[in-house]
């Protein structure tokens, strides 16, 4: 689970560096149909001017959230009956930063048990933070491990960040979270943060602009490059560009049918503090989309809900043509993410392919299925043909999402964070 409140800026910037939020990751298929809304460039906006620096208080622990408030982890207590793993310190507390900065944390954790303890997996909610630790490790009874964190906030206000360490414990679980919490002075930030093209015509390229604004006038955007292939992006006008940065962004023409699943724009970006230190970091910018043809579907992503362990699922999808045309869906096939990709849980899946009862005709794709695993994403792709009345066959593909939790959250509910929409939440199988 991760938590973000907003707080005041806390420093004065001559010249501050451009962020955007990441969020997770290219894999990126996971809920979501996008609007189909035309190509526009965004308005042209005036940075904000920025006030002389104040001392501003700490929060004090009334003022905080009770989500970011440290836990207290309660007395070591040694165990029998199986291994146990205890950590004097759950929520590592950083103190105050901006998020151009990593920080590092060391979690201290000790087998309480009386018998051996193996971590198998730590799985960060988000990718600001990175784990490490000995994977090749068991550790006996009484023995002390690690886990390092490395931190670096995608945005700025009071943030707790946690992370999933599972193990083989019997107490408290095979499941423990830890967190880092972070008091964050936001000096990267820049606007718009991503930019929905709408529909992309199948088998023609694409090219779109873009303009961003970065919050302090003395930002410099340095560079322009792609993550993932297919994509191109270059400034409209030479670098480095001061506080607006003009960015044209071709696509291709071999784009496959559904949501565009890797459009990630790397932006170099530089600047300096009020004190003098310059600051450089990259940072993303998201391109999102669907390519469509004369077929169409109420959503490209199959929403499998939060299902928990040992749960049913189901979501459905309705494909049709948009001319109310005859065409037929030929070797549909579910090619789902295992538990050997990180983050993934296993579960059992049955395809259905129904004539739907949608006035506009077409087909209900129907996943349903049982969770295997204890907590993770349900991720991969429903493959499939479609075979036209002019003979005319293609290969589409709609992506799937869920994410499972513990059974002993209450209901198999979610936290209460928030997703967008438009973006997928967990691991998706590679595809361009």
């Amino acid at each position: 689970m991760s938590t973000t409140t907003k707080r005041p800026s806390t420093a004065a910037l001559r010249g501050l560096v451009a962020s955007a939020l990441v969020a997770a990751p290219l894999l990126l298929l996971g809920s979501h149909a996008l609007a189909a809304a035309q190509d526009r460039t965004p308005p042209t906006r005036t940075p904000p001017t920025r006030t002389a620096p104040t001392a501003t208080p700490p929060p004090s622990l009334e003022t905080i959230p009770e989500g970011l408030r440290p836990r207290k982890p309660g007395p070591m207590i040694r165990t029998t009956g199986g291994p146990a793993i205890y950590f004097p310190v759950l929520d590592a507390e950083l103190g105050r930063m901006t998020n151009a900065e990593t920080k590092n944390y060391t979690f201290k954790f000790i087998n309480t048990g009386d018998q051996p303890l193996t971590l198998t997996e730590v799985v960060p909610a988000c990718g600001c933070t990175r784990p490490t630790f000995d994977r090749t490790r068991t550790y006996q009874p009484g023995e002390e491990g690690e886990i390092l964190v490395a931190f670096t906030p995608p945005t700025g206000g009071l943030q707790a960040k946690s992370m999933s360490v599972m193990t083989n414990a019997k107490i408290p679980g095979e499941l423990v979270k830890i967190r880092v919490i972070g008091d964050v002075e936001a000096v990267l930030s820049f606007s718009p943060q991503m930019k929905d093209v709408g529909e992309i015509e199948l088998g023609k390229p694409f090219t779109t602009n873009i303009e961003i604004t970065a919050d302090a006038t003395d930002t410099y955007f340095d560079e322009v490059a792609v993550r993932g292939g297919g994509m191109s992006a270059k400034f409209t006008e030479p670098a480095p560009m001061k506080s607006v940065a003009k960015i044209e962004v071709a696509l291709p023409a071999d784009l496959p049918w559904g949501r565009m699943r890797s459009g990630v724009l790397m932006l170099k970006t530089s600047g300096k503090m009020e004190d003098g230190r310059k600051l450089t970091k990259t940072l993303p910018f998201r391109i999102t989309g669907v390519v469509v043809d004369n077929l169409r579907a109420d959503d490209y992503i199959i929403n499998l809900g939060n299902p928990s362990q040992g749960g049913d699922f189901s979501g459905k999808v309705h494909v049709y043509e948009k001319d109310g045309k005859p065409f037929e869906i030929l070797e549909p096939l579910v090619k789902a993410m295992s538990s050997t990709s990180k983050g993934v849980v296993d579960a059992k899946y049955d395809l259905k392919i129904v004539p739907s009862k949608e006035e506009k005709g077409g087909f209900d794709v129907v996943l349903s299925g049982t969770v295997l695993g204890e907590h993770g994403f349900l991720s991969g792709t429903v493959d499939f043909k479609t075979k036209e009345a002019d003979g005319t066959v293609k290969e589409r593909s709609l992506g799937i999402n869920g994410r499972v939790f513990p059974a002993d959250r209450p209901g198999g509910a979610a936290p209460a964070t928030r997703t967008a929409p438009s973006r997928p939440l967990g691991p998706t199988a590679p595809r361009r």
